[in-house]
């Protein structure tokens, strides 16, 4: 091989393995994308803020790189962009932001030689600083609850029982367990001829009732995050201690939150069980009303 070609050769692939035709074919993977500028609010409605934030870009001929809006598990909703402006244009935009909400953290420190700013705006719920990220700790929401049963079980007349108990739950939705001791009501009659019937009839002393609800809310509706009217339907299971019968219980939940406020939640409920054991059985209707108070 000659030294003319030689050297041809190697300077060929120099220039394909050189930094500058590396970056030139790769300009994605090189790009910073850190912001320039970070403001950081806490919004009333973020679905509604973003509505805002788009127009404030549009009319000061900024463009949106990147949106996102989203939910957590405890309803915080969020929603982060990229904007990119041109500097003169970045104070008036700002100041427009700013008015958006309350200022959380904010740094707008920028480079004079930049030819355009990248910007990253977050915005929150402003129920992030109160009921929803208490909801977000472990605290347990406990209360009382009130209950009335008409009972229809195998080889026995229909019976009507009420009753009170405490109820559990650990953030005072989505889950619950209640315990409640129920006694059968008292019915006047005017014939009390049936007074040896009677006797012999099980009485309903030590009977009681422990359930595990699982409740679902409706996007439709709220998704069980209104202060009002939040309507719900469920799953109830659990064991019972009936007229000296041990009966399990399943069935299904349909119920409304009158009110959830962050000190308490009152609801009401009704529910359709069966009862079963190896050689009962039945079906009850029960009436309950709850009352959580976070602790």
């Amino acid at each position: 091989m000659s030294i003319k070609k030689w050297c041809v050769r190697n300077l060929i692939a120099v220039a394909l393995v050189s930094p500058s035709a590396m970056s030139s074919a790769q300009p994605a993977a090189k790009r910073d994308i850190t912001p320039d500028i970070t403001i950081d609010l806490v919004v009333d409605n973020a679905e509604k803020a973003s509505v805002s934030a788009d127009k404030i870009v549009k009319n000061n001929g900024g463009k949106i790189e990147k949106r996102q809006i989203w939910r957590d598990q405890y309803n915080n909703q969020t929603a982060t962009y990229i904007i990119v402006v041109a500097p003169n244009a970045v104070d008036d935009m700002m100041e427009k932001f700013r008015q958006l909400g309350s200022v959380r953290g904010e740094n707008s420190e920028v480079n004079a030689d930049l030819t355009s700013v990248r910007i990253k705006l977050s915005m929150a719920d402003q129920r992030n600083e109160n009921f929803a990220d208490s909801r977000s700790q472990g605290r347990l929401f406990a209360g009382v609850a009130a209950a009335n049963l008409n009972l229809n079980l195998s080889n026995d007349k229909s019976r009507s029982m009420s009753g009170a108990g405490i109820t559990l739950s650990p953030r005072g939705q989505w889950a619950q367990l209640s315990i409640i001791l129920l006694k059968e009501t008292k019915k006047e009659s005017g014939n009390e001829t049936s007074a040896s019937a009677t006797a012999k009839e099980p009485n309903s002393s030590g009977s009681s009732i422990v359930l595990i609800g699982h409740n679902f809310y409706s996007s439709i509706f709220g998704g069980g995050y209104r202060s009002f009217a939040n309507p719900y339907a469920g799953l109830t299971y659990g064991y019972s201690r009936l007229f000296s019968r041990s009966l399990f219980a399943i069935g299904g939940t349909i119920g409304l939150e009158l009110v959830k406020l962050p000190w308490f939640t009152w609801s009401v409920s009704s529910n359709l069980m069966g009862l079963y054991s190896g050689k009962d059985g039945g079906n009850t209707t029960m009436y309950a009303t709850h009352l959580f108070i976070p602790f």
